[in-house]
């Protein structure tokens, strides 16, 4: 089964590196597309139809105390995972972070289809995506610390910080795991590739010029209506989601 894309993409310029100093800098933080996130109400309908979609089950891989979510996961590569995130009922609403919420579970609770909801650039070195993030023009947020918790009472931790201008729902996060042998797809079921993110925004010239620095394999286009767009190549074929439309040929 295949997706059809129901995106035009406009204004796409060949991604340079926006300074010298970039390469280098790349070298030494050693980016790359760390993860896509599919929203939804429901984790167990989401599970099941990226199952139908792509051929591959996604693994459950936690709850998320802080913002109330949990989810489920299969792997794109060797560095890259697709993360199906859904609000958690069995939640303990006492913990969660009213703030992380909103950005994250509150959301959610709107999607009653699978809908790209955010992605995540991982780094080596989290100082130095900060800055080189600042010099492209953004400005980030605080660093914070993150944790998902498994079965048999492990747990699995990062450290994380996001855009905080341009203030846009497309921006990415920056994702350092802790231990670098326990990382989500590490341990999530494969046979799909990432073949594209496609990134509309009213914020074009930041956004191209934090993916130029960063030297990641995304597009931009500008647009005042904000979307993502993910593509796989899947053992079912390709599969692009966009918004809450899925058109199938």
């Amino acid at each position: 089964m295949r997706i059809i894309p129901l995106w035009v993409l406009a204004c796409a310029l060949p991604l340079v590196a926006t300074a010298q100093e970039a390469p280098q800098q790349q070298q030494r933080a050693d980016h790359y597309i760390d993860h896509i996130v599919l929203g939804i109400q429901d984790l167990e309908r989401g599970t099941e139809e990226v199952h139908r979609l792509t051929g591959v089950k996604p693994k459950f891989d936690g709850r998320n105390a802080a913002d109330g979510t949990h989810s489920a996961i299969i792997a794109l590569g060797d560095k890259t995972f697709l993360e199906i995130r859904a609000p958690d009922p069995k939640a303990d609403t006492s913990a969660i972070d009213p703030e992380l919420a909103a950005k994250s579970r509150d959301r959610l609770e709107n999607y009653a289809a699978l809908t790209p909801f955010g992605w995540a650039i991982g780094t080596g070195n989290v100082e130095l995506s900060r800055n080189l993030s600042t010099r492209a023009g953004s400005r980030v947020t605080d660093t914070f610390e993150g944790a998902r918790s498994r079965s048999m009472s492990r747990e699995i931790n990062w450290t994380w910080f996001g855009v905080r201008s341009p203030e846009s729902t497309v921006s990415p996060i920056f994702v350092h795991w802790h231990d670098a042998k326990k990382r989500p797809q590490d341990r999530a079921p494969g046979s799909c590739e990432l073949t594209g993110i496609h990134i509309n925004t009213r914020f074009y010239k930041v956004t191209h010029n934090l993916i130029a620095a960063t030297r990641i394999d995304a597009e931009a286009a500008s647009s005042e209506d904000e979307s993502l767009t993910f593509s796989l190549d899947c053992p079912r074929g390709e599969v692009v989601f966009e918004g809450v439309t899925l058109t199938s040929r």
